[in-house]
């Protein structure tokens, strides 16, 4: 127990390790606006509030057209049913509702046709894809109280999405495939986390961080060595662990297709995305060690920085509004690109670039730092630091005593 003891306090004497053991608390008691988005969203699908509804009667005899005519007039339901003629649903939907029931064939021949097409957003996809189900129930029921027999009855869906049409099973497909290439991106930032932190912990724990620094070389080399190195193999790990990744799913029958959404362009942005990712990851987990004294300090620093990447994709899930603003945050950029097919490849563009230039600014501040006496006295500035803001804390209680 003593010696279980000791290893305890030489790891709580860093203030990273500790900053590791609370930003995961902090991280996923953030995320409750954003579950609790997830829920509301969903509550609104099943309870089909506030959706707006069209059935559209194409190509069905005057029976039928007269029997839906009472049951919809009858039927109470929370959302509101428009009867209108016609087959084109996209119109419809253009128009302003949220979902159109297009029908063909007759009741009275026991045979129907039922078209769902669903008006969806990004911002409210899990709404979105919560709806054609929840719809199709409601139409199936409503439909067969036109007839004391069974009716034949063949449902499809589709979404129409940012002026493209889907069907369900399609979009389905995309939003796994982006899913898995969303989660994928932790199989790179937590090794180029890890071993950019690495880099320098090792470096000052073994006292050769004053010997490198008096070399005669540019700090800006040191630097973009250190980050080019650690790039290198995370690249590697992550290559290893995302092809394991593929061959886990195929081999358990879990197909993921990305070949049939995601072009070569699509692709070649993902890779950019993820490699810009990587290295500001690189670059801030180096900077932040600078202020770490052993080794164990600096490992520490890999949650640190990537596990706010965790961020984003809750606040997608959530309804997160796609814009050009939103696009320049931190770790955006492989959520706008896993979304080209869906959004178009603008905003991954614009996301790739913001990353790179985040990237280059703390670089930029990392050489800054390397070429300071922070480099030296990074801990002890790091020490001073954590005093100054426990006697202000001690000043503010005695002051509210």
């Amino acid at each position: 127990m003593k010696l279980l003891e000791k290893e305890i306090r030489v790891l709580m004497r860093e203030p990273m390790v500790i900053a590791m053991i609370v930003l995961p608390f902090i991280i996923y008691s953030s995320m409750a606006p954003f579950y609790s988005g997830i829920a509301e969203q969903t509550k609104e699908a099943v309870k089909l509030e506030g959706v707006k509804t069209a059935i559209l009667l194409c190509d069905v005899d005057k029976a039928t057209r007269l029997l839906l005519e009472t049951i919809v007039s009858r039927h109470k339901t929370n959302m509101t049913v428009d009867l209108l003629e016609g087959c084109n649903a996209i119109d419809v939907l253009v128009e302003g509702y949220d979902v159109v029931t297009l029908i063909n064939g007759s009741i009275l021949k026991r045979s129907l046709s039922m078209s769902l097409y669903i008006r969806g957003s990004i911002e409210k996809f899990t709404k979105t894809m919560a709806l054609p189900a929840t719809a199709s129930a409601v139409f199936t029921d409503l439909l067969a109280q036109g007839s004391e027999e069974k009716v034949n009855m063949t449902v499809k869906s589709y979404i129409y999405l940012n002026n493209k049409l889907y069907s369900f099973k399609e979009l389905s497909s995309i939003f796994n495939s982006s899913t898995v290439m969303i989660m994928a991106l932790f199989f790179i930032l937590f090794p180029a986390a890890s071993l950019g932190a690495v880099l320098i912990g090792a470096e000052r724990e073994e006292r050769m961080l004053d010997v490198l620094l008096s070399l005669p070389v540019r700090r800006r080399d040191i630097a973009l060595t250190k980050a080019t190195a650690a790039l290198i193999v995370s690249l590697l790990a992550a290559a290893s662990a995302i092809g394991g990744y593929i061959v886990m799913l195929t081999r358990s029958g879990l197909e993921v297709p990305f070949r049939f959404y995601f072009s070569t362009l699509d692709v070649a942005l993902y890779a950019v995305a993820l490699l810009s990712e990587a290295f500001f990851v690189v670059i801030l987990a180096m900077l932040i060690s600078i202020f770490t004294s052993t080794i164990r300090g600096a490992q520490a620093v890999a949650p640190i920085v990537a596990f706010p990447a965790l961020i984003p994709f809750f606040m997608l899930m959530t309804g997160f509004p796609l814009s050009y603003k939103t696009a320049v945050v931190p770790y955006m950029a492989s959520i706008y690109s896993v979304l080209a097919p869906l959004i178009g490849r603008d905003y991954a563009a614009v996301s790739i670039a913001a990353q790179f230039t985040e990237a280059l600014i703390a670089a930029i501040v990392f050489i800054k730092v390397l070429e300071s006496e922070i480099a030296v006295s990074g801990p002890e500035t790091l020490k001073q630091i954590v005093r100054k803001l426990k006697r202000r804390r001690k000043i503010s209680r005695v002051f509210l005593s």
